[in-house]
């Protein structure tokens, strides 16, 4: 039976990362759609992180709940501090914007669409500037984040957490037999289920054996 393995090789940055750097160099001049505040507020939060020059113009209350440390705010129409901007409802979208949430940008063609859909768990899949990937809030901040665990592998997982937790370390081949006999599924999909969670990196495999199981990313 193949074994499952897994690539030393460096993944590189997140997705996020590179996401967040080539909005804030410009490089990817985006509007959030559709603009959900609490994620538009965080995006300003970490451009700002990633691009200490960028200045969020922000409406009322916005502006003050972005006041704080590393983050330099101004009211709409003020542009004090100079570009680039990321603009939170604000009526104007000025030359220099690089990340806009509000009606307003809307009528900003030159912005391309940051499209988000919220997921369960509060998980939000985010596709632009040739990027697809997943993010959550924590306490306000963005985070990358996998996306959601499927039912079926979630029962996968809890089962052979059970197991290993009985029995130690699990054979590729054993665990495949926990899983269809658990979930009542065929070898292949029990298989199929196995792979998808190694691929997730929700199972840690050596050298043939499931030794540590994750019900989450």
């Amino acid at each position: 039976m193949r074994r499952l393995s897994y690539s030393d090789r460096d993944p590189g940055p997140p997705r996020l990362l590179l996401l967040l750097r080539a909005i804030a160099s410009g490089e990817c001049r985006v509007k959030l759609q559709p603009p959900v505040r609490r994620l538009a507020v965080a995006f300003a939060v970490a451009l700002s992180r990633v691009s200490p020059r960028l200045t969020v113009l922000a409406a009322e209350p916005l502006a003050r709940l972005l006041d704080g440390p590393g983050v330099r705010v101004a009211a709409c129409g003020e542009q004090a501090g100079g570009p680039p901007y990321a603009v939170l409802w604000c009526d104007e979208v000025p030359q220099g914007t690089v990340f806009c949430a509000g009606e307003a940008c809307l009528r900003a063609r030159w912005l391309r669409p940051l499209r988000c859909r919220e997921l369960e768990g509060g998980v939000y899949e985010v596709s632009g500037c040739g990027v697809r990937g997943y993010v959550k809030l924590a306490g306000g901040s963005l985070e990358e984040a996998g996306p959601p665990v499927p039912p079926e592998l979630l029962r996968a997982l809890d089962a052979l957490r059970r197991a290993v937790a009985e029995y130690g370390s699990l054979s590729i081949k054993d665990a495949v037999t926990v899983v269809a006999s658990e979930l009542g599924v065929a070898r292949g999909d029990a298989r199929r289920l196995l792979y998808e969670a190694a691929r997730r990196g929700l199972v840690r495999v050596v050298e043939g054996y499931v030794t540590d199981v994750k019900l989450q990313p």
